[in-house]
């Protein structure tokens, strides 16, 4: 049996095998290759349906949120395409401020600086910037992403099918505990610094994002739309980094957002 994908054919085995890759690397039996070496014919579409499906097989269900990738333009020729992608978070992704990870629980986790927009009622499909003003909150957040596969960060082949295929490179997010409404702020000139332990490391303004915060809700609201989906209370964003990320190192990572307050996680 073939899956026709316009002018692209492939084999229904081909998805199947590249789940099967992931699902293993996920379940501690070693890296999975980058799959645009070894699935043909695949593109974006495609790429998603091996992240529902794994995704499906890892954690089920409907997602607890979602994490928006490549949110600034100078990332996007390093990926061979021209927009954001998105990536599924599972109850087992979340994690509150203050938390600690050991050094076995991630393979090469860096720290992303993202503020994470909390649903406060639901969004109509292809919501737009001021129904998303209106119906969200905002905390300071971590994003820690991380890879199925083997030394991947970087990997100079690697295209945008092989991150949105591996969930965008989820890994864990992890959220401040005070939220303050969307519509209080002045997103695009938030203000962030990045320190390891007491050093500041990074400092970056909410302006990197897409030009404002609220256009990765914006941008994921219209990509769920195109399937029938839609954003509902209580789910997660993480909106996209400030600044270009680290690798984590052992340490207490400190994030203070300007106006919303801070985040921080442990690497033991």
């Amino acid at each position: 049996m073939i899956v026709d994908n316009g002018a692209k054919r492939m084999e229904h085995h081909d998805i199947d095998g590249a789940v099967e890759r992931l699902v293993h690397a996920y379940e501690g039996g070693g890296p999975a290759p980058l799959l645009s070496r070894t699935v043909p014919a695949m593109d974006l579409a495609v790429a998603y349906e091996i992240q529902g499906r794994t995704f499906q097989r890892m954690w089920g269900g409907i997602p607890r949120g979602y994490k928006v990738s490549l949110t600034a333009p100078e990332y996007w020729a390093d990926f061979g395409t021209t927009g954001p992608t998105c990536g599924r978070l599972a109850d087992a992704h979340l994690l509150q401020s203050g938390a600690v990870l050991g050094a076995d629980v991630l393979t090469c986790p860096l720290v992303e600086p993202e503020l994470v927009f909390v649903i406060e009622q639901e969004l109509s499909p292809a919501a737009g910037p001021e129904e998303v003003r209106a119906h969200t909150s905002v905390c300071a957040g971590l994003e820690i992403p991380d890879s199925r596969y083997a030394g991947w960060y970087p990997i100079p082949e690697q295209q945008a099918m092989d991150l949105v295929s591996d969930n965008s490179f989820a890994g864990r997010v992890v959220e401040g505990r005070a939220r303050v409404p969307t519509a209080d702020l002045d997103l695009p000139n938030v203000q962030c610094l990045l320190r390891l332990d007491e050093d500041v490391i990074g400092e970056g303004r909410g302006e990197a994002v897409l030009d404002d915060p609220i256009n990765a809700v914006v941008w994921l609201s219209a990509h769920l739309a195109e399937s029938g989906m839609r954003l509902h209370p209580g789910q997660r964003v993480s909106s996209g980094t400030f600044f270009y990320p680290p690798v984590a190192q052992p340490g207490r990572y400190t994030a203070t957002y300007s106006g919303i307050g801070e985040v921080s996680v442990t690497f033991g």
